[in-house]
């Protein structure tokens, strides 16, 4: 974006709002930005066009939230979501191997992701879980925007005598991309005071 002289930046910015206003007309977004790009073509002729597609192309996969992932094995699969409403990506097993050392079964998914800064991915099982005899060791994982790893999920049997685990191409556990604010960390004497203050563990219930 810095490289956008004024008038540039300006005509970049009525393009994407072109753009963001045209999705409410509920067309793909592939289509849209072919729509965008022949309009830049249309009005804006005289810019110098490497300039303007560039920055139209920056804010367009700005605004998708584009989540980039790596296949780090042969039989990985996409990151999908079941429906439009679905919030979570599910992540299939690709390999699981049993840890003695904790009792757990350890999936690994054969993807890794690139979370947008100021985003962290949060590792959740699937509701197919009641399913099996399977608990998430750790409950929710937490992924940081800096990590470039393979996705890897740890489940412990809750019912050693039952037997029934995820396996190799099944769907294992879910992705689920939100907000990560950064914070200064501040030292103070006191804290504000509220109602609850310091009841917890029930506490704040016993007044009721």
């Amino acid at each position: 974006m810095s490289l956008m002289s004024t008038p540039c930046r300006t005509e970049c910015w009525w393009l994407f709002l072109f753009y963001r206003g045209a999705l409410i007309n509920s067309v793909t977004k592939s289509e849209l930005f072919d729509a965008t790009i022949s309009l830049a073509i249309k009005q804006f002729a005289s810019i110098n066009r490497i300039n303007i597609f560039a920055s139209i192309k920056t804010l367009i996969e700005e605004d998708m939230n584009v989540l980039k992932f790596k296949k780090l094995v042969e039989n990985a699969k996409v990151p999908n979501k079941a429906t439009s409403g679905s919030n979570g990506f599910d992540l299939t097993a690709t390999s699981k191997e049993w840890h003695d050392e904790f009792q757990a079964y350890v999936y690994g998914t054969g993807v890794a992701v690139e979370i947008p800064k100021g985003y962290v991915g949060l590792l959740f099982p699937r509701s197919s879980v009641r399913k099996y005899a399977l608990a998430m060791a750790n409950c929710v994982g937490v992924i940081d925007s800096d990590y470039r790893g393979e996705i890897m999920a740890t489940f412990r049997p809750t019912n050693p005598y039952q037997g029934i685990v995820y396996n190799v191409g099944d769907k294992c556990c879910q992705l689920l991309i939100v907000p990560a604010p950064e914070f200064e960390i501040e030292e103070v004497d006191e804290l504000s005071d509220t109602e609850r203050g310091t009841k917890g563990h029930g506490e704040a219930d016993e007044n009721k």
